[in-house]
């Protein structure tokens, strides 16, 4: 898979270990149908978490891209425009 291209105001090896994390979840629970739409989400709820609310751990992040992702997949919200 291609790495994933991080603004300049984050942490790439912080958030790509925490995209993995994401999408080997996904992947073993079944949810990564949509795995380049998904991953696009993960990364947007995670940046987001960065910026706005100053999270920096990787498994914190992960869990704000899970949860995002858990919401897009159960039709709760569109996270990408």
């Amino acid at each position: 898979m291609l790495p994933y291209l991080w603004p300049l105001d984050v942490d790439p090896a912080v958030l790509s270990e925490a995209l993995d994390i994401v999408m080997r979840y996904l992947t073993f629970s079944g949810q990564a149908v949509r795995r380049a739409e998904l991953r696009q989400d993960t990364a947007h709820a995670m940046i987001v978490a960065w910026r706005q609310e100053g999270v920096r751990h990787k498994i914190q992040l992960a869990d704000r891209g899970i949860a995002a992702v858990e919401k897009v997949v159960s039709g709760e919200e569109m996270l990408s425009s």
